[in-house]
């Protein structure tokens, strides 16, 4: 918008909502951040569709802006059809500012790199491979996006990119001896990161004569795809370093005098392929630089999966082309694709998957869903979300279930329907269940976070409920035995190598202390479901948790908290169903506690016969 604007100060500050004034179709403003350049605010139009408002005080009265406003059209036309790209929507001209709006999301790249839980090593690799995806279709349009930085890349909560802010009304050309202008149009998020290709940086006797003040906009040099791959080098480089700059202003203008190497950084990438993609997206000399679509084919089977190119992306690719789905209606079309996402993404041998990692691509899928469970109305919906939510917990890692999952499980089973609150214990049930590996974070998973919300279980007033506690409460025992154990091991690993701790993870007492916490709370939890008014619930426990909880408890415990209460299920001669349930679980308990129990059951059984 003419580089003269660098060195003008506005005669005055007006507050974020006198601008507004001039848009009645929008509501109350909230304020995202303001710079000399521009003011961004969120806000929401009259049908509640949220969008993002950037505004340009018009500081200089003599600033035509036709030409941008019909090249923001002329971008936003051509690029109507392209998926992972989110151009302005709208412009507006007034007397105070100029506004271009277009549609909010959720996250940014920089802020989602340290948002829990954590990018796994695969959506690093899927937001890359969306990312070119993207430029490869601007680029086909003649598009280039001249500001590409984490800021400027928008991912849905299912992880669909975006990318946004098209800069073609910034320069191409900045003094490499004056950072006025860099600063001024580039550096809005003040973190000093520069992703500015080296050669849109010149000396001051060609930049006078390449952007004079009267004619800057014919006198810019236009922007290439060079441009824009150096800025995704710079881009892919932060992402895979958790958040670490590759480049800030002097360090570029360095390198670009061939003064500073980011290969000390990039050597901390640990993946080879990503690493060689990196470093050749930020070569210095401009010809060296590949197109889109030739990164995409160089790299495809060693940074992109094959099946990033034949399914993943086509398949999310309809979720945002076709007619607006409600997030009801996104769960059902997952629930009915999940057999094919499975077979398109060769996920065959759990155990190996599992072990391996690599059905962790289903984490891309997994956050479609949970984003989509947030919003759901209708049982169904979550029931279908959480049947999904156990098969993908065959094959994804110990980390993935207790970051991606479990959290969600335990939202539900506080939920409104009965019907998922029942689901969602029997499959938090299970997932715990097939944890072998545990993180320091997660050592008090139980004490602190699992067992609180069973604690309400057995006062639910739906039976259903109580009896998929029943069913499910010996595995949730023995996997809370098993978290223990796994954590004692690790401290006393760690204690015996003398390995610093980190962060300290306090373990409640000592084991033996931690063990008795632990059969404490099972067992009111088991005298509630041994007490339960409906027989259902008592039948439940029998057939599925009477045996598996003697192991937990130990003989002589069993003997006083499971045996003394089932014998009185006896009492109930009109149960027939109740007494099967006894005899086929009594040989089990028994034969766990004891050759003296079992003398003692005789003697009561005989008595009550």
């Amino acid at each position: 918008m003419g580089n003269q604007l660098t060195a003008l100060a506005p005669a005055q500050i007006l507050p974020m909502e006198s601008y507004f004034h001039d848009l009645p179709d929008f509501g109350k403003p909230v304020s995202l951040g303001s710079t000399r350049f521009m003011k961004v605010a969120r806000s929401k139009y009259t049908d509640g569709t949220e969008v993002v408002v950037k505004i340009f005080p018009k500081i200089d009265s003599s600033v035509q802006l036709q030409m941008y406003e019909k090249r923001l059209h002329d971008i936003n036309m051509r690029l109507r059809f392209i998926a992972n790209v989110l151009p302005y929507q709208n412009f507006w001209d007034s007397d105070k500012a100029a506004f271009l709006v277009r549609q909010h999301v959720q996250y940014n790249l920089y802020d989602r790199i340290s948002t829990r839980p954590y990018l796994n090593n695969i959506e690093k690799k899927w937001i890359v491979f969306q990312l070119l995806k993207a430029l490869e279709g601007c680029h086909e349009k003649k598009v280039y996006h001249g500001d590409l930085k984490t800021e400027n890349v928008l991912l849905t909560g299912w992880g669909w990119v975006f990318l946004t802010d098209f800069a073609s009304f910034k320069p191409t050309l900045l003094p490499a001896d004056n950072p006025a202008d860099y600063t001024f149009f580039f550096d809005t998020s003040r973190r000093r990161n520069c992703y500015v290709a080296p050669e849109r940086f010149v000396h001051a006797s060609s930049y006078s004569q390449s952007s004079s003040a009267s004619d800057s906009f014919q006198r810019n040099k236009p922007l290439t795809y060079e441009m824009d791959i150096f800025s995704l080098g710079c881009v892919t480089a932060e992402l895979f370093l958790d958040g670490q700059l590759i480049f800030n202003l002097s360090e570029l203008l360095d390198y670009c005098q061939k003064e500073f190497s980011p290969e000390p950084l990039l050597k901390k990438i640990t993946d080879k392929y990503i690493k060689k993609m990196v470093r050749h997206m930020i070569q210095f000399k401009a010809s060296d630089r590949r197109r889109p679509e030739q990164y995409l084919t160089m790299f495809k089977g060693l940074v992109f999966p094959e099946y990033f190119y034949t399914f993943l992306h086509d398949y999310f690719k309809s979720f945002t082309t076709a007619t607006q789905l409600t997030p009801d209606q996104c769960i059902k079309k997952l629930y009915g694709d999940i057999e094919a996402i499975l077979a398109n993404l060769f996920l065959n041998s759990t155990k190996q998957d599992r072990e391996t990692g690599y059905g962790d691509v289903l984490v891309i899928v997994l956050s479609a869903i949970t984003s989509n469970l947030r919003v759901a109305q209708f049982a169904g919906s979550k029931l279908q979300a959480i049947e999904m939510m156990r098969t993908i917990a065959n094959y994804v890692s110990d980390c993935s279930i207790l970051e991606r999952i479990v959290p969600f499980l335990h939202l539900l089973i506080k939920d409104k329907w009965p019907s998922v609150r029942a689901e969602a214990i029997r499959t938090l049930s299970f997932c715990l269940s097939v944890i072998r590996k545990v993180p320091r974070s997660d050592f008090n998973l139980f004490p602190e976070y699992i067992l609180p919300v069973i604690l309400m279980v057995p006062k639910d007033i739906d039976v259903q409920v109580r009896v998929a506690l029943a069913e499910s409460v010996a595995e949730l025992a023995l996997s809370s035995h098993r978290f223990l154990e796994l954590a004692q091991l690790q401290m006393n690993q760690e204690a015996a190598g003398d390995e610093p701790s980190g962060v300290q993870y306090q373990i409640y007492g000592t084991y033996d202390n931690e063990l008795h916490q632990l059969h404490e709370t099972f067992q009111s939890i088991v005298v509630h479901l041994l007490s339960d008014n409906d027989s259902n619930v008592k039948r439940a426990f029998l057939t599925h948790s009477a045996g598996k909880l003697c192991t937990f408890f130990g003989a002589q415990k069993a003997k006083e908290v499971i045996l003394s209460h089932m014998i009185t299920f006896l009492n109930d001669k009109s149960n027939w169903e109740l007494h099967i349930a006894f005899f086929e679980a009594i040989v089990d308990v028994v034969s766990q506690i004891g050759e003296r129990s079992l003398d003692t059951f005789l003697r009561l059984y005989c008595n009550r016969v």
